[in-house]
């Protein structure tokens, strides 16, 4: 399915701090469409401009080619997702071995945003945690439900019903970067947390050294913006999150989708592999809502 580009109007500041002090930074063709991204001198937020519509952002993720039911090398942003949940639940149960022992909260209520199948979702519930997913792919969220038993709300964050101080933990992997607004978006998710309440993410810190060799990485039609250590301490400090933890983390990961985050075809010998590798420019972090 061909995704329909449309924007919305350019703005003159960040969506993040509010400042006008912006710059461009980079920009990608698009189905002979140029999209742009901006920084912002203030908080070094990296943010599209103008920013793809919400209507455009909704067909990619509601598109077979995103994930990869229809490979297409340079727009497919996986290979066939759901046959590798084998390896996100092998990763789950790190993640969330690595959150009840710094947090010490091991039940209650979790919220995975972008859950996509639901896989780490499953892992918590499998431990007791009551679990709602929140993701905007149909196929994705039937996988889900049908699969893992998982209550999964069919939505982007932006259409999403988040009671308001009602969950203890609050997770996202690789939904550092989509959301609409950022500013917005986390501050509906930090209102849904309960007094206490934790935030869990993981996010690709734009500024590392890394892009020197892979400049590529995250740069892509649906990366909304790009956060860095800068921008994501501007963040915490804005929402009044103690940060607990941070620390890059170790993931197993499929050969060819570590091609894909870095814009360099898989060898074909690769095909298949699944490595266990830092993610050196990918934080995991974990912050605490004020009591």
């Amino acid at each position: 399915m061909k995704t329909q580009v449309e924007f919305i109007p350019k703005t003159e500041n960040c969506p993040l701090c509010g400042s006008g002090d912006i710059a461009p930074e980079f920009s990608l063709l698009f189905e002979n469409h140029k999209i742009f991204w901006d920084f912002c001198k203030k908080c070094d937020l990296v943010f599209q401009n103008p920013r793809l519509s919400e209507k455009a952002i909704k067909n990619i993720y509601a598109s077979d080619v995103y994930w990869g039911e229809k490979d297409i090398p340079g727009v497919s942003a996986y290979s066939r997702y759901c046959h590798n949940d084998h390896i996100r639940l092998r990763q789950s149960k790190l993640r969330l071995r690595k959150i009840m022992c710094i947090t010490g909260i091991r039940s209650g209520k979790l919220l995975d945003i972008g859950c996509a199948t639901g896989f780490f979702g499953f892992i918590a519930m499998k431990h007791g945690f009551q679990v709602t997913g929140v993701e905007p792919s149909a196929k994705m969220a039937d996988f889900g439900r049908l699969n893992y038993n998982l209550n999964i709300q069919c939505a982007t964050l932006e259409d999403s019903i988040l009671e308001k101080d009602h969950y203890d933990i609050v997770t996202l992997w690789g939904t550092d970067s989509h959301f609409l607004n950022p500013r917005q978006g986390f501050e509906k998710i930090v209102s849904s947390l309960k007094p206490g309440g934790i935030l869990v993410m993981n996010y690709q810190n734009f500024r590392h050294w890394i892009r020197l060799l892979f400049p590529g990485l995250k740069k892509s039609r649906n990366v909304i913006y790009n956060l860095s250590d800068t921008s994501m301490a501007f963040l915490l400090k804005e929402l009044n999150l103690r940060l607990l933890y941070k620390s890059l983390e170790w993931q197993w990961i499929p050969v060819d989708h570590f091609f894909r985050l870095i814009k360099i075809r898989s060898p074909g010998i690769l095909t298949g592999k699944v490595v266990f590798l830092p993610a050196i420019s990918f934080p995991l972090i974990i912050a605490k809502k004020p009591l």
